[in-house]
């Protein structure tokens, strides 16, 4: 996987999911949008995250 970054805003990865849903035919409604915490919850093998981590370069 490459990291790019352009100009314009920052994207989440929900923002990021839904576009690829959209380019690759599917349905975007279909990506489901969750917080770290609550996707952590439970998983004792689970990296800390920061709360934003957009570049500013």
């Amino acid at each position: 996987m490459y990291h790019l970054q352009g100009g314009g805003e920052a994207a989440s990865w929900y923002d990021v999911a839904c576009r690829v849903f959209e380019l690759s035919g599917n349905d975007p409604s279909r990506v489901g949008r969750t917080s770290t915490r609550k996707y952590a919850q439970g998983r004792e093998d689970f990296a800390p995250r920061p709360t934003r981590s957009t570049f500013n370069i």
